[in-house]
């Protein structure tokens, strides 16, 4: 069963969160490389958060066990590869 809105956007990399008390994921309007949010919501697709906007391509969002914090990769011009990032 699908509980992301059908608008066209790419919702990737979801993940449970707090115990599966939330879903983490990653939001794209446009073409694979094109900016990228990261969101939270409630296991039945309410309730959604948007944690960070970027302007460049992030993914793999975990939350730390004590929900502290979110680990992501991104893609920035400035790297060659793949960073890593940590929000509070």
């Amino acid at each position: 069963m699908r509980i992301t809105p059908g608008d066209g956007r790419q919702y990737n990399w979801a993940q449970w969160a707090f115990g599966g008390a939330k879903i983490i994921y990653t939001v794209r309007t446009g073409p694979e490389g094109a900016p990228e949010t990261v969101q939270l919501m409630n296991p039945d697709g309410s309730g959604v958060q948007t944690i960070r906007s970027f302007q460049f391509r992030v993914g793999q969002p975990k939350v730390s066990p004590d929900g502290r914090s979110v680990i992501i990769t991104g893609s920035p011009e400035s790297f060659r590869e793949v960073a890593l990032y940590k929000l509070d």
